[in-house]
Formats: C-alpha cells, structure tokens, sequence
C-alpha cells in the first residue's frame, strides 16, 4: 500500500511511526514535571476551565488515564500521539501550499528543533495548541476549496479547541482574516454565511471558559494580566525585548530560528503566491503579539510555539532553492540544521554536557519517584510519633509543583493543600481547603531554607518543627534540590 505513494508521503509516514516508538519508549523513562503532574490534579477535578488555562489539557490526560491508569504513560500518551498528528498536518499543509518536498522538509526541520521535540513527550497545553492550530488551517483551505457550511463550522470548532487548550490559539482569527483581506477574490467571505458558521462554531468553543469565569470572579483575566505584567501599566524596557529574542532563539535552535525569520522576511517582502500569503499571514499575528508584549515583560519562549509550522514550510522551500545558488547560504543553512540536530540529541540525554541544574530542562523530570519515597518515609515516622489513635497528618507543600508531584507518586494518591492565602494564586486556591481542628497536626514541605515558617502556618498551628530533610537526585546520582519538611502542630484551637 504505501508504495503506491509519492516517496515523500511514504517517507513522512515512516518517519513520524518511527518517532512515535521512540517517543513512546523515552517519555516512559522520565518523570513528569511539575506542570504535568499539576494538570493531572486537574484532571481529578475535571471542570468546564481552570484559573490559568483552558479545560483542554485536563481533559485529555483524564482521557489518557482512563486507557493507562495513573501513570507516565497514562498521563503523556496523548501528547505523542498529538506530536505525530501535528507533525502529519504540517506535512500535508506544505504538501498543498508548497510542494510534497517542502512539506517533508519542513516536517524534518519541526523534528530537529528543541521546543517541538519537547512537545513530542511532554504532556502541556502546547502540544495540543500546536495541533489544533495547524489542523485548523487545513481546514480552512479545505473550506475555502469546498464551501459547505459544514466545512466552516469545522473549522471554527478546531479554532475553539485551540483556545480551550492554550487562549492565544484565538489570534489565528486574525490570521484568517487578514489572508481574506489580502487575496481579493476572497473578500467576499468576509459578509457571507460560511464566515458566519465558523465564528459561530468558535464563540460556542468559548463558552465553557466564559461561564467558569464568570462563576469565579474573571480570575483568569486577572492572572493573564499579571502575567504579562500589565497590572502595573505598560512601559519600554528594551532589556524585556532582548530576553524574549534569547528565549525564541533557545528554543528553536539560534541559527535555525534566524533562517526561519530570514524566510519569513523575505517572502513577505516580494509578490507572493496565495500559499505564501497564506503561510505569512499564519505566522505573524501571534509572533508580532509576543513581540509586542515582550517590549514590557519578556514573553516565554514556548508562547510562540504555533507561529513556526509556517516558518518551517516557508524555509523549507527558501533556503534550499537559494543554498543552490549560492554558497554561503548552502554552508549557512547546513550549519542551522547541524546545530539543531546537536542541541534536539543533547536535550534527550543533558548529562553528556554537565549543564548547570537550573539550565536543564531534563532535570525537572528527574529524581520525582525518590523524592515522593523519602517524604513518604517521613511522615511514616512523624504519624507512628503521632500515636495510633491520632487522626491522619495534613499534606501541605509551599507551591503547586511540589504539591503535584506528591499527589502523583505517593501512595494513593492523598490530597495535598497549599497554605491558605489572602488572594487566588492557582488552581489550589479554589479547590477546598484544609480546615485546621483542635488537635490538628500536619506535615509540610518547602524548598525554602529559611529557619522561619510563613506566617498563616505558624498562626494555625502554633507549635512547629524541622522534622527531617533529603534531597530530589538526578539520575547521575546528582543533588538537584533540597526539600525540608515540617513537623505542625497540634493545633491549639479551630481555625477554620
């Protein structure tokens, strides 16, 4: 069967069943990151949204589980299987825009780059926002070519399922449109009842996040606008732009992310097909509002995840067509794709470079299952002490990451609480609480050295000891982080 295919069909889908074995094989040998064990705490409480993102990511993981049970694989098998429907959507959109060659390059070049292939292992909200946003402009093309309103709506509802994943997946809009306004014979789109269908399909997508919304006082709003840093109004700060164009340039490989611009650029700049304009227009809405943004406060290198599909497929036809003919650009863009290749192998084995433990990524998957173990030993000890007649300790842990991974790798799954606080910080904050007894005792974990406990405990509780510490390992064998747990209470009266 597949050899009845052009050899780059046949190639793309050997190359992405060979990823996805791999995928599977390596995301196993990891622990989950703090993010992912916190979505999977999601996923126990599954909900129309939550306080920073959209339900998407809870509710793929919950569905995940509910194959593999609580578990690495449970917890990442979608975001792999995500990684390959990408990588086959990107294929096919460069097929159709730019030729089968420049849709298996540009299927290559997203392979080699670090930020997707952490994508292809790590279940986050990015690997469903790059799929969704990449499915959806298939669909748009497809509905362009066949004009059923059903197409339209399809498309909208793709649209929506980005936004439910990650909120910036709703600027493809603006890429939509601002290809109907460029391509006259298009325009007409604008008023007509296909538009019509796909907007409604996309404001139905919304819903669910508008009405947790409005049941919890916006407070996602609020966060987006703290984190963004516009709380306080917007200023000029060029050391912010210099920080976001370090962090684009990390995570798609330095050399590779300028040839990427350097396509985009030069295409933009001449007389362009309609799938170049296309490509373009699919490329700028998210990255110029990062870039904008980051004149304030720098923009993480992953916000951007969904602007380079495009970039890849329009790289993919120019940099090879001008390294033909001229020889730097050839020694140029063999030097990118090199660089990637290195930076995407090392980013799978980070110990062969011995990077300093806040600079790797690998290590924030490390050390976990020990780290729930030698916490576990503690409050073994800390409950016998307590007497067998004492009623279980309290979980506490001093922010969502810490939490989420004792929730994940202790026994049972026990639910973890962080201490109380004024304002909602995270999702924490609007699950139910602890209610602090007469009697009550509780064990808390912190990274925090300080000899002092935040106030609200020490207030609660009133008595308090250092009960033990360890450290979370590396692999190696290597101290990453030291963790140092509380002895709380009895509590002397009913706090809450």
């Amino acid at each position: 069967m597949l050899r009845a295919l052009p050899w780059e069909t046949r190639m793309a889908i050997v190359l992405l069943a060979a990823l996805t074995l791999f995928r599977i094989a390596f995301a196993v040998s990891l622990d989950l990151i703090p993010d992912e064990s916190y979505y999977w705490l999601w996923s126990k409480h599954l909900d129309a949204s939550y306080f920073s993102k959209g339900p998407a990511v809870a509710w793929t993981i919950a569905a995940g589980t509910f194959l593999f049970g609580d578990t690495v694989l449970g917890v990442r098998w979608f975001s792999i299987l995500l990684a390959a429907g990408t990588g086959w959507q990107l294929f096919v959109l460069g097929r159709r825009l730019l030729g089968a060659r420049a849709g298996l390059i540009a299927l290559c070049l997203a392979v080699i780059t670090p930020l997707y292939a952490i994508g292809g292992i790590l279940m986050t909200i990015d690997p469903l926002s790059v799929f969704f946003w990449v499915w959806a402009a298939n669909l748009f093309l497809d509905a362009l070519d066949r004009p059923e309103l059903w197409r339209w709506a399809l498309c909208g509802l793709a649209i929506g399922g980005g936004f439910l994943s990650k909120y910036v997946n709703l600027l493809e809009l603006l890429s939509f449109g601002g290809f109907l306004a460029w391509t006259p014979r298009h325009r007409h789109l604008f008023r007509s009842r296909q538009m019509g269908a796909l907007l409604a399909a996309v404001l139905l997508s919304l819903m669910p996040v508008l009405w947790w919304n409005q049941h919890h006082g916006w407070v996602t709003a609020a966060h987006l606008q703290h984190r963004g840093d516009l709380d306080g109004g917007f200023h000029v700060r060029p050391g912010e732009l210099f920080k976001f164009i370090i962090a684009q340039a990390a995570a798609m490989s330095p050399l590779l992310w300028i040839a990427l611009l350097v396509a985009v650029w030069k295409t933009a700049r001449r007389q362009k097909t309609e799938g170049e304009l296309f490509l373009v227009a699919l490329f700028l809405p998210c990255f110029l509002f990062y870039a904008l943004l980051s004149v304030n406060k720098a923009a993480e290198g992953n916000w951007t995840a969904v602007s380079y599909p495009a970039a890849f497929i329009l790289a993919a036809a120019y940099w090879p067509l001008l390294a033909a003919f001229r020889r730097s650009a050839r020694w140029f863009w063999r030097a990118a794709i090199a660089l990637a290749i290195v930076e995407t192998v090392l980013f799978h084995h980070t110990a062969w470079v011995h990077l300093p433990p806040k600079k790797d990524l690998l290590l924030r998957a490390q050390g976990w299952q020990d780290y729930a173990a030698q916490f576990e030993s503690l409050r073994r000890e800390a409950q016998q002490a307590a007497g067998v007649s004492a009623p279980p300790l309290f979980l506490l842990a001093n922010n969502y990451g810490t939490a989420s991974e004792l929730a994940f790798y202790l026994p049972g799954h026990p639910t973890l609480y962080l201490p109380h606080t004024e304002h909602v910080e995270n999702q924490f904050s609007i699950w139910p609480g602890y209610a602090v007894k007469k009697g009550s005792s509780a064990l808390y974990l912190t990274d925090d050295p300080s000899p002092v406990l935040p106030p609200v405990l020490a207030k609660e509780f009133g008595k308090a000891a250092r009960w033990g510490n360890f450290w979370r390992k590396s692999q190696a064998g290597e101290n990453v982080t030291r963790y140092y747990v509380w002895k709380l209470g009895p509590a002397p009266k009913d706090v809450r």
